[in-house]
């Protein structure tokens, strides 16, 4: 038997197979970053967080969601549920198979409203109104 010919064809087969493997895993990374709800998760964690951390107890806060409740509503989510605050941190999802995340280090209590509004073309927007307290009130 030709034990090298072995050799050559499995070491063959097992970097076939990891590269599938690699191809498989990037193509469904760029999948899920295509639309749109990865980076939009990223974006509105990421600016509320800083935007807490930037302002005073007794701060309101009233941020346009429209483009998110859209993706949102795209993957079935209601928009009511696209945000969560706990633990000073802000929990973005807009699909039912994640959460991105982002700490705030403010010691402030977080309470949350939405609203909707006609604009002038008389599309609705959404916006999510996020009242800052004193966590000792």
């Amino acid at each position: 038997m030709n034990k090298k010919g072995d050799d050559v064809f499995f070491e063959q087969s097992i970097f076939l197979i990891l590269n599938l493997v690699f191809f498989l895993i990037l193509m469904l990374f760029v999948v899920r970053a295509s639309s749109g709800a990865f980076v939009t998760e990223q974006f509105y964690a990421k600016q509320v967080g800083l935007m807490i951390d930037a302002s005073n107890p007794g701060t309101k806060i009233s941020i346009d969601i429209t483009d998110a409740a859209e993706i949102a509503k795209k993957n079935q989510k209601p928009f009511q549920n696209i945000f969560a605050f706990k633990d000073n941190g802000v929990y973005v999802s807009l699909s039912n198979s994640r959460i991105y995340s982002f700490r705030y280090f403010s010691d402030v209590s977080v309470e949350t409203s939405y609203r909707t509004e006609l604009d002038g073309k008389n599309k609705e927007k959404i916006f999510l109104d996020i009242y800052l307290r004193d966590r000792n009130e």
